[in-house]
Order: structure tokens, then sequence, then C-alpha cells
């Protein structure tokens, strides 16, 4: 038999041992049953938390301890543990350009002292929701409230710039009275979302409560997005859910030379899908892919995160309306023009009876059905009212899917069984779509359904709706006057004991619990009204039970259910599905694959603040070997691996020279070496330092010093968002020639872009830093790979792939292994750390500051201080044990920072083990070695 012979019968029995393989798991379907030990509540192999990890106590037990003091209720150590501590104050205002940062500390500091009561509840409904409100469904506040309703001051001072009256904060816990509620939106209304829409998006349905806009618009938009268009949605995201992760998947090698598959799914994967299918099938198109991420999540942000109204947060969500607002205006009118030529090109017109017509509608995007209605003309409030919709139809769809679908995988990975399940159920799944077996893929994708929907009542997307009070109103013989605020919790409603048996079990199939079933009659909630409004708010056949039954309140309820449910329903489980599909998928070690909410809001060099309201970071690890061939075919190992697209030019430029790179990234003066700026810090910076801390004008000590330098630079480089990690990859010859020449026309005075959609500050003078990158460019001999990669981060221009070559790809020094390890990173942290002056002090050498910069923040922090601290060093060992699990958050009940086996080998042998007392580590051959040597470590703690 020749080879080729033999390949093709290799090939056949291949193909015959996949098929027996997916019939045999297709005919065993209905033997997929439910985890046996899931059954039984006692044998859950995960516990809900209900407690302060430090005070082990629960957020009603602290309450109650708060609430019994006598004096200033802030002196509590439930209170002082949640906001900064005094010296971090004090740190930040050592670096010009804090301002914002300090007025943040000390304005939460006041609304802790003033508001102690709804500090702590705001707190710990942040960080453990279900605890917080089983405390209050099941206690009473005093004894003029019944159990779960609770009475705060005042969360706000003004709704409509002070328009309308603010009184004190209702929360509503309990199932009946959040339904009371709900179902009543003229007495319970959105008002206090309306200004926030209105500033981005327009006088949009969502904010207002049975008025004619909802029963105009709502139907008008219902229509756009038929029953019928369903297959069509599935399938396009489960081809875009395939082809992100094919793209955007990174396969890479461990240090024990084991391949892996990682993908952060966040921003790679959750964020990216929903944003690419608004471009297809809603129509948003011509535009990048980062202006829709910026537009839904600054409208998000404001609209339903935004409690306290902080006017930064609603800056940002008007910016980002007009930004939609000004494309939309331009882009309808092109897109009406080219409809006409495809209408005339297929010699049809607009007429409503014609068939041919009506299925060159229903093949169109959103947007373009909306120009081809009927009641589209050419009146500038016609445009407008499609300009709205779209608008707040497309922003609401990105944010709140990639949370629901990083939340539901993360809390139904963390009881096993129940993701094993889910594993079998989605092979499964891959299975049928391969055999052509319909029936048993939706099946699997209905079982697949319950099991996020459960998990999303642990960990929903918002697990309050904010409602403004009407009129005065009596609850359960509370009064409730005209203009509070209530905090009505659907997620509290989710896990109420007299309708969720178990409620803390997770459990997909409780829709159909006997106690659940309840509901159905709870005082007709459920049922059909037979109005004008309720008629406009539901697909056709489809109940209010229906619909609470499927997914409980994750899509909203009654009069303000999500426009898009339908795709929702669709778009959320498929994404997870294709997640469940990767061969051995599982949260990576240490804190990328913890399921992180921080996102940079203001920077220091001694300190970042944070904004939580959706998830940052997760990343996701899984085998490249597969015994499916779509699955097999999208994690084919690629010519260049890229860890992060947007960091393209990090895999192309790996020459460039460390030092250089350190010392431009910090600020420093090029032409100075490195051991002089060393020298030049030694000793009397510190002193600087010291007299700061102890000043009342802390920068006077500063001005004219490196220090003042440093700061400078990182306010800089923090606000061109990190482009300077391409420019410091220049050669020298180029950054000294840059320095030069820019300093001769005052380059460096900066002015706000306005338009920029991530509030860059850019250079005073595009044509000047042209001339100047022509004129150094050419001198420093750049090659035609650093042009292209300068052109396209600077001047906008489009990369061009083939004029970039490998020439620049080279394996990393000796010294720099880490480099081909630790690819996923925070680049805005890694930079801090390297301007920040004591890091010049503590890690003179480059080689381990562009390692140890990599890591995660929280250990970082928590590693300096314990270090670096002028008044109370630890050793480094020390040091190393109380931090390498991560450091405690309280005001998110979290660990952050944790070390993986991979950060703990570089972190031992090329930090700890760089050290005379600690020199032992660098014998470390692999990660399997640490174990060992952080025993051999232990007696170096107490030295």
């Amino acid at each position: 038999m020749n080879i080729k012979k033999k390949t093709t019968c290799l090939l056949l029995a291949t193909s015959f041992f996949m098929s027996c393989s997916h019939q045999q798991k297709l005919s065993n379907y209905q033997h997929l049953p439910i985890p046996s030990s899931q059954r039984d509540p006692a044998a859950v192999d995960y516990q809900v938390p209900l407690t302060n990890p430090v005070s082990g106590k629960t957020y009603w037990q602290e309450y109650t301890e708060i609430m019994s003091m006598k004096g200033p209720k802030f002196f509590s150590p439930y209170l002082k543990n949640r906001v900064d501590q005094v010296d971090e104050i004090v740190l930040n205002m050592i670096l010009p350009g804090t301002k914002k940062t300090k007025e943040i500390i000390v304005a939460e500091r006041r609304f802790a002292e003033f508001k102690p009561e709804l500090f702590h509840f705001l707190m710990w409904m942040r960080s453990n929701p279900i605890s917080t409100f089983k405390g209050m469904r099941n206690n009473s506040q005093n004894s003029a409230l019944p159990k779960g309703i609770f009475k705060f001051s005042s969360l706000t001072d003004k709704i409509s710039g002070g328009k309308y009256k603010v009184g004190d904060t209702f929360v509503i816990t309990k199932m009946d009275d959040v339904l009371e509620i709900l179902e009543q939106p003229k007495k319970f209304s959105v008002r206090n979302y309306r200004d926030k829409m209105l500033d981005s998006v327009g006088t949009f349905m969502l904010s207002y409560d049975e008025e004619n806009i909802n029963l105009q618009e709502k139907p008008w938009m219902r229509s756009m997005l038929p029953a019928s268009d369903l297959p069509k949605v599935r399938n396009l995201v489960r081809k875009i859910s395939s082809e992100t992760i094919k793209d955007q998947r990174y396969i890479g090698t461990s240090l024990d030379n084991k391949e892996f598959g990682r993908l952060e799914v966040v921003n790679q994967y959750a964020r990216r899908v929903p944003i690419i299918f608004t471009q297809e099938y809603f129509g948003i198109k011509g535009n990048d892919i980062k202006d829709l991420y910026f537009w839904s999540r600054a409208t998000q942000d404001d609209f339903f995160h935004n409690l306290p109204n902080d006017p930064e947060v609603r800056s940002l969500s008007s910016m980002a309306g007009k930004q939609m607002d000004e494309y939309l205006k331009s882009y309808i009118v092109t897109r009406k023009q080219q409809l006409q030529k495809e209408l005339s090109a297929k010699g049809l017109s607009i007429d409503k009876s014609s068939a041919e017509y009506n299925q060159f509608v229903s093949e169109q995007d959103i947007l373009s059905r909306l120009i081809l209605d009927k009641n589209f003309t050419n009146d500038v409030n016609t445009n407008e009212r499609i300009r709205t919709n779209v608008m707040g139809t497309l922003v609401g769809g990105i944010e709140t899917t990639q949370a629901a679908v990083v939340q539901a995988f993360d809390e139904i990975y963390k009881r096993k069984a129940w993701f094993d399940y889910a594993v079998r159920v989605a092979e499964h799944h891959e299975a049928a779509l391969e055999s052509g077996d319909d029936e048993a893929a939706k099946k699997d994708i209905q079982i697949i359904e319950s099991l996020i929907w459960e998990a999303l009542r642990f960990k929903p997307v918002n697990p309050i709706v904010v409602r403004y009070t009407e009129e005065d109103y009596t609850l359960k013989g509370v009064k409730i006057p005209k203009g509070s605020i209530l905090l009505v919790s659907t997620q509290s409603a989710m896990f109420d004991e007299d309708y969720f048996k178990d409620a803390e079990v997770f459990n997909p199939q409780r829709t159909e619990s006997a106690e659940l079933a309840k509901l159905k009659n709870l005082r007709n909630y459920f049922e059909e009204k037979q109005d004008h409004f309720n008629k406009s708010e539901y697909h056709q056949g489809s109940s209010k039970w229906d619909k609470f039954k499927t997914s409980y309140f994750h899509l909203g309820y009654g009069h303000h259910r999500c426009l898009g449910d339908y795709i929702g329903e669709i778009h959320v489980p498929e994404m997870v599905t294709q997640l469940l599909k990767l061969p051995k998928i599982k949260p990576v070690e240490g804190q990328a694959g913890k399921l992180d909410f921080r996102s940079l809001r203001s920077t220091s060099g001694f300190g970042d603040k944070y904004y939580f309201s959706f998830p940052e970071h997760y990343e996701l690890e899984f085998s490249t070997t597969s015994p499916f061939k779509n699955i097999s075919e999208s994690l084919k190992k690629k010519n260049l691996e890229i860890p992060n697209p947007d960091y393209l030019f990090e895999e192309y430029l790996t020459d460039h020279d460390r030092d250089t790179y350190r010392q431009c990234l910090a600020g420093w003066d090029l032409d100075v070496k490195s051991e002089d700026i060393q020298k030049n810090l030694d000793g009397t910076k510190i002193d600087i330092l010291k007299r700061a801390l102890f000043s009342k004008n802390p920068k006077d000590h500063l001005l004219g010093t490196y220090i003042s330098r440093a700061s400078k630079t990182h306010d800089y480089n923090a606000d061109m968002a990190n482009k300077d990690y391409l420019f410091c990859r220049m050669p020298k010859s180029y950054l000294s020639c840059f320095a030069d020449e820019s300093a001769k026309g005052n380059f460096h005075q900066l002015e706000k872009n306005i338009a920029s959609p991530d509030n860059i500050l850019d250079f005073s003078g595009f044509d000047k830093h042209l001339a100047v990158y022509q004129k150094c460019s050419q001198s420093a001999n750049l090659s035609s790979t650093q042009k292209e990669f300068y052109e396209n981060i600077f001047f906008g221009k489009k990369l061009d792939l083939a004029k970039v070559s490998t020439e620049h790809i080279k394996p990393a020094p000796a010294g720099y292994e880490f480099e081909n390890t630790l690819k996923f990173y925070n680049r805005f942290n890694s930079r801090e750390s390297l301007l920040n002056f004591l890091g010049w002090l503590k890690i003179p050498d480059s080689k381990t500051a562009l390692m140890y910069t990599r890591l995660d923040l929280g250990f970082r922090l928590c590693y300096g201080s314990k270090v670096n601290s002028i008044f109370n060093k630890q050793t480094k060992a020390k040091a190393y044990f109380d931090c390498k699990d991560g450091v405690y958050f309280p005001k998110q009940f979290e660990w952050y920072g944790a070390l993986s086996k991979t950060e703990k080998y570089f972190m031992l042998k090329h930090y700890l083990g760089e050290g005379e007392d600690l020199k032992f580590l660098s014998e470390i051959k692999s990660i399997d070695d640490i174990p060992a040597f952080e025993q051999r470590l232990r007696p170096f703690i107490s030295k």
C-alpha cells in the first residue's frame, strides 16, 4: 500500500472513530443526568460565604454592633477598615497631579462619617450582597419597620438639578414587596435614570413609565426584532463566538515545556463578541470597536452604577452620547443613500405589500430596517428618534452581556460537580452539531441556559434597581413619602426563602419547584393585563410567568423588561457554551484567574484608585487537544502568537534596549547613566521624602527633584494611554533626537483632544510631531517595522502587516526569560512602578525591575509597603510569605495579587535569589522545586 492510500485509510478510520464516538454520545443523551451529589443540599461542594473574612461576622452582626455604639459610629472598626488609611492620603499628596485622588478619599471619609448606616450597607452590598440581603430579609431595623424594609438617610442630594425632592432611601428585599413596586411604574418611576439618559442617548423610552413614548416606540422597536430572527441570531452569535476565540486566544509553552491555551475572557471575548454582533446585526458599522466599547461602558457606568451621581462618571457618559449622536447623524444619511441604490438595483421601491420588498427588508440589519420602515421620513424628528432608539439599544447589550457571561461561568466553575456536568453537556452539544442533530443541540442549550440563569442568581449583573417614589405610598404599613429613593433588590427577592427553598443551594431545576410556582398566583402579578401598555411589552405568546421561569429578573421585569430580552436569552448561553467546549477549561492560577472588577480610575506613583462596576479581567486556561474538528481547528498554533492584540508590536519588536526602555518609561534623562541616577537618588532623596511627609506643603520639598520629573512623566504617559510602551522601544538614537527636537518648539505643551474616546491628552501639534518623527526616524535609521507600528500608534495610519518583518523578533536575552512566559500583565500598573523613584532605589537593575513590575499591583503594594517602608522594614523573605497569596482589600472582602507558580518561580529565583543571603534560591530549576525552596526560605523570615 502506497503512502497516499495509507493516509486515506487513516483519515477514513479517524473519521469513522469520531463519527462513532459522537453517535454514541448522542444515543446516550438521556444518560446525562443531574449530578446526584447536587440533589442533596447537604452535599454541595461549594458553600456561599456569608461572613466578612476578617471579622468573621455577617452583615447583620456588624450592623447591630455599629447601631449599638455610643458616640460617632464612624469609629467602628467595621467602618474604619473599609476606607483608605490616613497615611495613604498623605502619600497621595506628595506627587503633583493627585488632587482628584485626594478629593475622592476625603469625600468617602465624610460619607462614612455622616451616613454610617448607608455607607456600611453600600460597601457590604457591593462585597457580599447575599449576606447583606439575608440579614435584611430576616430582621427588622426597628419596631416601626417590618422585616425586609430598611430606611436609611438620603442616597443622593438631587435629581434633575434639584428640581425634584429627594428624601430618604428605602431598601426593599422581600419578593412580595419587590413585585408590588415593580408592578406599579407610575407610582415608582425610573425618574432617577432620566437625566442620565437624556444627557447621553436622548429621550429614550427606558427612562419613562407608561407614557406615550413607551406605547409608540416599544412596539416599533419590537417589530424590528421579530421572533423570526432568532435562528439567524443564534447562528450569528455562535459563528462570532467561535471566530473570536480562534482570533484572540493565545497558545504558549509553559516553563515545563507543556503547550497551553489562554484567553482573557472579559476583553478578548465577552466584550468583543457582543460588539461585533452589534456591528453585524444592529448595523452600527464604519466605526472602531474601541468606540463601541467606550460608548457602552461610559453610559452603563452612569446609568446603573453611579448611585451617588459622581460628576466624572456623568461627564464620560455625556461625552459618549455626543460621539454616538454625531456618528449616527452622518451614518444614517449615508446608509439611506446606500439602501436607495440597492433597491434601485433590484428594481424595488418602498412598498409594504410587495413580497420582494419585505424579503429585502428582512435581510437587513436593525438600523436599515428602521430607515426603510414606513414611519421613516426625511424630517429631523424621525432621524432623532432612530438615533435615540439605536443608541439606547446598542449601549445596553455589551457590558451587561459580558458581565453575565463571565459571572455565570465563574459561579458554575465554583461548583465542581455542576461544572463537570456543564462541560459534558457542551461536548454533547458540539457532537450534536457535527452530526446535524438539531433537536439534541437544542436540548443541550436549554440545559446550559438553566445553569446560567441559576448561576446569575448568585452573581447577577446588578443586584438592585433604583426607583423614585412619585406619590406617598404605604407598603406593609410603612409610609414611603413622595420623593423617596427605593433600592429594590431583585437579587434578594431571588433568595427569598418563602419562594426559593434552600435558596443558597445551586439548583437549576428550581423553576419547576412548588414554592416558586406559588408566585404565579401571587395577586395576579404574572397575569397579562388587558391594557395597551402591557400589550406593547411582550412578544406574542410569551407571558410574564413564562419569562420569569426562564430567566428570573436577569433581563428585567414587567414594564421595564429588556427590549432585547430574546437576544440576551440566546447570546449569553451560546457564548458560555463555546467556552465550556474548550478542552480542560479552567481559570488560570494566581490573580489572573480571579474575576477582577478593578477598573483604573485615577493614578499616582504611590497607588491607583479603582472604580468597581463591571468585570475587567478574567483569564482562562485550556488544553490544545480536542476530539472535535471545529475546536481543534481553532486551537492550532499560529506562526506568531499574540497574547494581547492591543500591543501587537510587543511580539515584533523584541530586540529593544531594556535599560533605555526602562529609563524612557520612567522619564529619566537618557544621557545620564543608570548608575549616576542611582547615586543622585541615594540618601538625599530619602531625606526629602521624610521631610515632605511631615510638611504642611509637601510638594515644596519635591519641586526640581527627580521625583517631580518622574511625576510629570507619569501624568504625561498616563494621558497618552500607554502609547509610550511603543515609543520607548525605539532605539536610543531616535529617543535622544526626539528629546532635542521637541524641546526646541516647546513640544510637550499638551491640549485636550475632546473627540478622543479615551479622553486622551495628545501632542500640542500633530504636524510638529510628524515633522520631528520624519527627521529623527531618518537620522536614527528606523526599520520599516518600527515605522509601521509608530505611524499606526501615533498618526493613525492603517497598519500594513505586509511591511512588517521578523527582523526584530529575537529570543529574550539572558536574565529576561520571564518575557517568554509572563506575557499577560497590566501595562498601566507596570509603568507606574517603573517610574516610581523608590523603585530605582530598591531595584537598580532593569532585569529585576521589568520582571517585578509584571506582577499584579496587589502583590506589589503589599510587598513594597513591607520591604520599602522607611519606618518598619521587613526581610524580603517575610514580605514574600506575607504577600504571595495576595493583599486584603477591605472594601471588597477580596484578596488581590496572589502569585501563580510561574510568578513565584521568577520572584524567588530572579528577585529574592539576587540577594547575598538568599542566593541559594537561584538554584531553583523548575516550578516543581518551589515548595522545597520555600521551606528553605522560612528560617530567614525573622532575620
